[in-house]
């Protein structure tokens, strides 16, 4: 499980864009959305 997913275009490339919409009671991401490049 990625937990640090506001990182997530540093190391995974095709990653553009990265908004954690819900955070849990325990500061973990819920829901996420992310924007990538065109494959």
């Amino acid at each position: 499980m990625v937990r640090d997913v506001e990182n997530l275009p540093d190391w995974a490339t095709d990653v553009k864009e990265v908004d954690v919409l819900v955070w849990d009671d325990e500061g973990r991401p819920g829901d996420v959305s992310f924007r990538a490049a065109a494959m």
